[in-house]
């Protein structure tokens, strides 16, 4: 029934771009997207549904696309209908009518024999199980592996570090964080006398780590890291060990970066006690907080 029609009168005017809208009732199914859910033994049955108005859309095989996406069209299309389709005599029909409809796009046949077979061997049920979005799980500090990274050198691989001003204080890296990430927390440590210093950097890790570096090896650098190392081993760069320990996570909206690596920097000064004498950090500042 159209809705003009349901409308009677005053439906007339309601639709003026052609566009014919109905509307449908039914007590044991219903249409949504491209599926068909049923009712039958009190249990709701899933199958496949298409538009008496649908055409053959599928991706022509000879299409210019590259060959791995046109291999693997047949046996995500199986799939789906794997998934979709309850009963096995629903998933034979609907699996044979897109058998023939890839026929018809160019596909050959041995290939969509072998995507029909591999479709079938899938376990239904694991088909809706949540998928993590990847397969990487680790935390902590690595190098990038790089074979111009300076950082590499210095950087230890690591899942938690100490902080040296308290000894016993042990803290775990929750995040996976190597010489390329950026808006992150660091810590520099002198291995000669344990003092350490934390720092942030909204830019990669290795850029600014090249800079600690640089600034070591110049003579009247004034900066407390560069200061430090001129008086306990005489600028020996080798000396200094560096391990990433946190970083900012932006969301989809975005945010203050800067606001919050000053605040992470600040926490983890507290936290690790680097404040000088202790450690190599002058000051932190608070106004951040405000």
């Amino acid at each position: 029934m159209s809705v003009g029609a349901a409308l009677g009168s005053e439906g007339k005017g309601y639709n003026d771009y052609n566009l014919r809208f109905t509307n449908e009732l039914n007590t044991s199914s219903i249409n949504f997207l491209d599926v068909t859910l049923c009712i039958e033994d009190n249990s709701v049955v899933t199958t496949i549904y298409r538009k008496p108005c649908s055409i053959n859309t599928i991706l022509n095989a000879h299409s210019c696309h590259p060959k791995h996406i046109t291999d693997n069209i047949p046996y995500s299309q199986f799939l789906s209908i794997r998934r979709i389709c309850k009963k096995d005599n629903d998933l034979f029909n609907k699996s044979n009518d897109l058998y023939i409809k890839l026929l018809q796009r160019g596909y050959e046949k041995s290939l969509l024999d072998r995507a029909l077979k591999r479709a079938a061997r899938a376990n239904r049920n694991n088909r809706f199980q949540e998928h993590h979005n990847t397969w990487l799980q680790s935390r902590g500090c690595f190098k990038c592996g790089a074979s111009r990274c300076i950082t590499c050198k210095y950087l230890e691989k690591t899942l938690e570090f100490t902080s040296s001003s308290t000894k016993n204080k042990k803290c775990t890296i929750r995040h996976y964080m190597n010489c390329d990430t950026k808006n992150l927390v660091y810590v520099l440590t002198c291995k000669k006398c344990q003092k350490q210093y934390v720092g942030q950097t909204g830019r990669k890790l290795n850029d600014r780590i090249r800079e600690h570096v640089s600034s070591i090896t110049k003579e009247n650098c004034v900066t407390p890291v560069a200061k430090h190392f001129a008086e306990c081993n005489n600028r020996d760069v080798s000396y200094l060990s560096v391990i990433a320990i946190d970083k900012i996570t932006l969301n989809i909206r975005g945010g203050n970066v800067t606001s919050d690596l000053l605040r992470k920097e600040a926490k983890w000064i507290f936290h690790l006690g680097t404040k000088q004498p202790l450690g190599l950090n002058y000051d932190f500042d608070i106004s951040c907080f405000i």
